[in-house]
């Protein structure tokens, strides 16, 4: 996968990510009966969807080069995975609702958007259940995702970035826990280490699902490379595969006092901007504390 997008950086820039996304005004939390296609539920099962409401508005394209969207999926994804908000699966849906308002859909459930239509009190209902004529049909489709497979997605792109981030600054401790892999230590852990590493690469690019466009441009008589991806969990990805190759962005890093993670201009950067006023309270705080003790030392002598 590095060397592809390797290539890929010696043809031309990248400059912003193609993807058809939707935000929309409002969701609602719907317990709703599983699709009639999902062989692997029960009849009578329920699932809590989050439907998104209103008409929506088209999202403008992601410019590749922010690493917002992986950064807010990564502080989502690190919440829910440490309060054990998977086995819940009403956890965190607001949350979840939150981040959707800010970043656009998310991806679509086709199996919601094929089995159900908007019912006239707004509620979904199966198709295969309206009583109207054939020319009356709906129209209006159900636009919405489980809030569990939402949590499943993003979680399992939290461990992928984990794992990254424990080979490439030697944290065998959490590579070890993100790796769900078992290292046998009877044989030499580098050749396993590398194995590790291309098995990274190809879950990655996998998951990106990333297709390529050109785009010419005539005032500087330029290409410029264009990611076309499916949604903005296949976004996230993307971002994190420029990490992995160093291509365009310039880093992350965990805050050092909120834990959360931030883009970094540098690589001395400890504190994000959330973090910077408490963080500089905190140091005047200590800077006074220590100027009164020497001038308290002081008055002794």
């Amino acid at each position: 996968m590095n060397d592809y997008l390797e290539g890929i950086a010696d043809l031309g820039s990248l400059a912003e990510t193609k993807t058809l996304i939707f935000k929309y005004k409002k969701y609602q939390l719907v317990h709703i009966d599983c699709s009639p296609n999902d062989m692997l539920r029960n009849p009578g099962d329920k699932e809590w969807y989050l439907v998104a409401r209103g008409i929506p508005e088209k999202y403008g394209d992601i410019e590749y080069s922010n690493p917002s969207i992986l950064i807010s999926i990564i502080n989502l994804a690190m919440k829910i995975d440490e309060n054990n908000g998977l086995k819940d699966e009403l956890a965190f849906s607001d949350e979840v609702s939150e981040w959707c308002h800010k970043y656009g859909h998310p991806f679509e459930e086709l199996s919601l958007r094929e089995d159900y239509y908007v019912g006239t009190d707004g509620n979904p209902r199966l198709i295969k259940e309206y009583t109207g004529q054939i020319e009356e049909l709906p129209k209006s489709r159900c636009h919405g995702f489980r809030v569990r497979e939402f949590k499943r997605r993003i979680l399992v792109l939290y461990d992928h970035f984990q794992l990254w981030h424990g080979l490439t600054f030697d944290d065998f401790k959490k590579v070890i826990k993100f790796s769900h892999f078992n290292f046998d230590f009877n044989k030499d852990l580098d050749e396993q280490i590398i194995k590790l590493k291309g098995y990274l690469a190809r879950r990655v690019y996998n998951q990106a699902n990333a297709r390529i466009g050109l785009q010419y441009n005539e005032k500087n008589d330029s290409y410029t490379i264009i990611p076309i991806t499916r949604d903005l969990i296949s976004v996230a990805y993307f971002q994190l595969a420029m990490l992995m190759t160093n291509k365009g962005l310039k880093g992350v890093k965990f805050c050092s006092m909120c834990n959360k993670l931030f883009e970094i201009n540098h690589g001395g950067t400890k504190i994000c901007d959330d973090c910077k006023p408490e963080y500089h309270k905190i140091k005047t705080q200590e800077s006074r504390m220590k100027n009164g003790t020497k001038k308290e030392k002081e008055l002794k002598h």
